[in-house]
């Protein structure tokens, strides 16, 4: 990922995961305000887990903590129990 610029290409990454059959979880720590190559905002409507630093050192700071994105609302869901 590179901050506030074009995002990587996961094709790659998603077919790594269906082909050993694990979850495809994407540190994008550096990546908030990253668009991809459709235009849209880097993870944005993928069924897997996008994480977003919030760290102080980085882009968008709010202290301490982060954003875990999904689609998959369940999944979600199941991380917030």
């Amino acid at each position: 990922m590179r901050t506030f610029g074009r995002s990587v290409d996961l094709d790659r990454y998603r077919w790594l995961s269906r082909r050993h059959d694990v979850p495809l979880i994407v540190d994008a720590a550096s990546s908030l305000g990253t668009i991809d190559a459709d235009g849209h905002n880097f993870g944005t409507g993928s069924m897997s887990l996008f994480v977003f630093s919030m760290h102080a050192t980085k882009t968008f700071a709010t202290a301490e903590g982060g954003v875990i994105y999904s689609a998959d609302k369940a999944l979600i869901a199941r991380l917030g129990q």
